[in-house]
């Protein structure tokens, strides 16, 4: 049976099964990626949720955070979703990451927008907000949607683990 949204239409969902851990780097580095089928992402106003919780192991007093996600190639290849803002990221605080992508125009000149917040759960603070008014994307291929971390100093003290995420692709 498909799984489907609350008025029944269908939708497709990706999930995560493994946690991914970023660490003692300052480059900007992928965690487990989704792999977004073509079929569910090659039709106009189709919407992308996604959500994703991480978790600061532990930190080095001072260093910093900056989080991304990605549409597009795998790794650190594809167009920027969302960027946060650089924040202090504390040891045992938990984060959540949750957005939306609206695919505006379809085919290998296809393009987006979406808008994203970060917060953290922990503190239930607003860390940042952001949009992208047109992005580029390839909706004739699969996908990769993409959790990236980017510490400010390379320290084995800095890690930041991603603990589940998971996207919904909602019919048009």
């Amino acid at each position: 049976m498909a799984l489907t949204n609350q008025t029944g239409i269908p939708i497709a969902r990706y999930t995560v099964g493994a946690d991914s851990q970023v660490t003692n780097t300052a480059s900007e580095t992928a965690h487990t990626a989704l792999t977004l089928i073509s079929t569910d992402i090659n039709t106009a106003r189709r919407v992308v949720r996604f959500c994703a919780r991480l978790f600061c192991d532990s930190d080095n007093a001072g260093d910093t955070l900056t989080l991304r996600v990605r549409l597009g190639a795998a790794g650190v290849g594809g167009t920027v979703v969302f960027t946060s803002t650089t924040f202090d990221a504390v040891a045992n605080d938990s984060y959540i990451l949750e957005g939306e992508i609206m695919i505006r125009t379809v085919g290998g000149g296809g393009t987006f927008y979406s808008y994203a917040r970060l917060w953290n759960e922990t503190g239930a603070d607003t860390i940042s907000f952001s949009s992208v008014a047109a992005g580029a994307v390839d909706t004739t291929l699969a996908r990769d949607l993409t959790v990236t971390s980017t510490w400010s100093a390379a320290a084995g003290a800095d890690q930041v683990t991603l603990r589940s995420f998971w996207a919904e692709v909602m019919s048009a």
